[in-house]
Order: structure tokens, then C-alpha cells, then sequence
């Protein structure tokens, strides 16, 4: 998996600081064919502590392992609730998964939502937080868990942001009035957390020890707005464009350097990129993609990133 034959992203003088040259374009290559329906779409993907890759089939509610070397790929986990939509996977240092669920229903009030645990070896469920729809949650350096209450819109911002403690006992909102936050990521040093609001097209860098700071650095053009996100460890954001086919990469202070573009795209074809992720040993982006249009079903594709992943995440430190 080495990216001698990726395209890759490289850093311009005053990417780390302030651009001053033009949004640089790279495009992704084909890693695992999963399907050729189009109604397969992936979300969530993720690696554990063995560098095996994990993604989230949204429509079957299931959660898929890939097996990095030999490209294997199994069901890990398929939920019993089919009104479950996992949407992300996060692992924690012990080894359970975390798994963010929305409520499938049209009118999204999230009974059948939530956040569930399942054990290392796929068993042992339980529910953490219910009734409530969850697209994605980011673990801090404690344990604790940031997570979007993913409702709202731009005339009606109920969704949130909130956080739940490490021992599971105490809940607090740490943002409202937000309208569908979706996509959630924390800096290395966990100050700054970042959210993307899919309905109003927005990204929020928040700082967490005084949010007097915080900004919202970014609108995006188009639709289907940002989704799910995650960082590098030089601090890089890559940002899924739900319906764009291409990440969106900002470096640590909200501006945009980097773009990566899935092929075909041009033609309609690859549009539904959900969910990045850096792996953590070596500077490649991995990333969702379903096909909306076109006969290219679901995939998983990569590229040359800035940096190698977050290896200072909760998960793996």
C-alpha cells in the first residue's frame, strides 16, 4: 500500500501559516471495490490498533472489517434494529467499539438512534446514549466523548454538540442552536474542536478553553454540504463533501490548501464521499465513496496525504 503510485499532497510555501497559491487538486485511486449497487453507502471508516480497516455499511446496518494486506473483507457486526443506521465507528484504548447511530425514520426524531458498545470480539452490546440520532464522536485525551445531536436546520438549529465523561455518568451540551452538525474532529493537542453543520454548509473550529475564540472559518458552496472529518498529526482537516466527490483538506488555522478529487466525478460518477481517515502509520487518506449516477457501486479510495495519521489519538496512545 505504499504511495509511490498516488497522486499525493505536498505542502506550498505558506500552506502550514497563510496560503498564497491556489487550492491543490490530487485525484484518489480505487482501494477495495465493496459493491456495485448503488444502495450501498459507506460511512465511518476507521483502523484499530492492528491496522485493520473498518467502515460502516449504512443501509444494511452493518459494520465491515477489512484486512489490510491480503484486502479480505467480512461482517464484524450486523445490528438486530435495521431503523440503526451506523454512521461511525471510533475504538477505544481498551478496545471496545463505539459506534454512532441516526434513526433511518423520515422524521428523524431519533428514537432508534444512539451510541452503542460493542466488545472488542463484536459482542456484549450495549447502548450508551439513546433517542437521539448520532452521525459521528471524536474520544478526548481522558476518554470522554464529544458527540453531534445531528438535527436541525438553518431556520430551526436544534442539533448540538455534547459530551459525555469518561466514566459515562455526566452529559452536558457544549454548542447548540446548530443545524445538523455532522462531521466532528479533535486537535492533536485536543484545544480545538472541529464541526461541520451539513444543513447550513459550515465549518466551526471551537476552542475549547474559551470559545469567546472560536470561528467559523469557512462556508461551503454547493450541495450536499460537509460531512464527516477527521485530522492529520501536523493538524491538517480533510472534509468529506457529502455529495461532491472530493475531500476538502484546511490547514490548522480553517484555510482551505488541499482538495482531493475522486475520478470520474466530472461525468457524475463517485459523488457520495462520506468519512476520511489518515492512516495512522504512513501519509495516505483513505475514504467512503458511493456512487450516485453512474454503475461504480461502493468503494473505498486513497491518496498521498500531508502527514501521517493522528498516532496521538485516544485509540492509540
Amino acid at each position: 500500500m505504499g504511495n509511490c503510485t498516488l497522486e499525493k499532497l505536498s505542502y506550498r510555501p505558506g500552506d502550514r501559516f497563510a496560503p498564497i497559491a491556489g487550492v491543490q487538486t490530487v485525484t484518489a485511486k480505487r482501494f477495495l471495490h465493496v459493491d456495485d449497487s448503488n444502495n450501498v453507502h459507506l460511512e465511518g471508516l476507521n483502523f484499530d490498533r492492528e491496522r485493520n480497516m473498518y467502515f460502516c455499511n449504512i443501509y444494511e446496518s452493518k459494520i465491515m472489517k477489512v484486512d489490510m494486506q491480503t484486502k479480505e473483507m467480512s461482517v464484524f457486526y450486523e445490528f438486530e434494529d435495521k431503523l440503526f443506521k451506523p454512521a461511525a465507528v471510533k475504538i477505544h484504548k481498551d478496545g471496545r467499539f463505539f459506534v454512532c447511530g441516526v434513526d433511518s425514520r423520515k422524521d428523524n426524531y431519533g428514537e432508534h438512534g444512539g451510541i452503542c458498545v460493542l466488545d472488542p470480539d463484536g459482542n456484549g452490546f450495549s447502548k450508551i446514549v439513546s433517542g437521539i440520532s448520532v452521525n459521528d464522536m471524536v474520544f478526548d485525551g481522558e476518554g470522554g466523548i464529544y458527540f453531534d445531536n445531528y438535527q436541525g436546520t438553518p431556520k430551526n438549529p436544534t442539533g448540538s454538540i455534547e459530551y459525555l465523561s469518561a466514566d459515562l455518568s455526566e452529559r452536558h451540551t457544549v454548542i447548540g442552536n446548530m443545524a445538523s452538525p455532522n462531521g466532528i474532529a479533535l486537535s492533536t493537542d485536543g484545544r480545538i474542536l472541529w464541526v461541520t453543520e451539513i444543513n447550513s454548509g459550515v465549518l466551526n473550529r471551537i476552542t475549547l478553553e474559551n470559545q469567546n475564540y472560536s470561528t467559523t472559518p469557512y462556508k461551503f458552496e454547493g450541495f450536499y454540504g460537509p460531512d464527516s472529518a477527521s485530522v492529520d498529526e501536523d493538524d491538517n482537516l480533510y472534509v468529506a463533501m457529502g455529495r461532491q466527490g472530493r475531500i476538502l483538506v484546511f490547514n490548522p488555522g480553517g484555510f482551505l490548501i488541499g482538495q482531493v478529487l475522486t475520478p470520474r466525478r466530472d461525468m457524475g460518477s463517485n459523488l457520495g464521499t462520506t468519512h476520511p481517515m489518515v492512516h495512522p502509520d504512513r501519509a495516505e487518506l483513505y475514504f467512503t465513496v458511493h456512487d450516485l449516477n453512474t454503475a461504480e457501486g461502493a468503494n473505498i479510495y486513497y491518496c498521498g496525504s500531508y502527514a501521517k495519521g493522528n498516532s496521538k489519538a485516544y485509540q492509540y496512545a
